[in-house]
């Protein structure tokens, strides 16, 4: 079957197009959101598609967040400064965080950070000890984007710099 240029065109430009569209809207939330930090628990599931990566929790403040039923698999908000929770965007809040109640956790895309394959043991150990916490970049309609990794309030791999770990004898 004889395609037109014209269509294999198109076909290579949307990938592409959309791809720089999703790296826009990231770089965006990361640039103009409202920066907050959170502390986090999780571990590091050595996923062998995804590679090296924490999974963590974050602690919004808010108890027991998504244990009612009732919020499972729908899209809410949450106002950590005002430690509740809104079925609808809230105009109260200074800043807000749109996700959705999955498994009786708060899903906002921002529970995981990847991190090279050297520091995965060490940097999940530091966070199973509650070491852990992560900076977001907000957006003004509750997007939220992951800006770093903390250990002991140092980005993590200058808290590794510091912290160096005599070899192995």
């Amino acid at each position: 079957m004889n395609r037109s240029p014209k269509f294999i065109i198109a076909a290579l430009a949307f990938p592409i197009l959309a791809l720089l569209g999703l790296a826009i809207n990231k770089a965006t939330i990361r640039e103009i959101g409202r920066i907050v930090t959170f502390k986090i628990t999780g571990y590091d599931p050595r996923d062998l598609l995804s590679g090296h990566y924490l999974i963590y929790q974050i602690d919004y403040g808010i108890p027991g967040l998504c244990t009612n039923p009732d919020v499972q698999g729908q899209t809410i908000y949450i106002c950590p400064q005002e430690q509740r929770v809104y079925g609808d965007k809230p105009a109260s809040c200074s800043y807000f965080i749109k996700g959705t109640c999955q498994n009786q956790r708060f899903e906002a895309g921002v529970e995981r950070y990847y991190i090279p394959q050297e520091y995965a043991v060490r940097l999940d150990r530091l966070v199973q000890n509650k070491q852990g916490s992560v900076t977001l970049s907000v957006a003004s309609n509750g997007e939220a984007q992951v800006n770093r990794l903390l250990i002991e309030g140092l980005p993590w791999a200058e808290f590794i710099q510091k912290n160096q770990e005599p070899p192995a004898p």
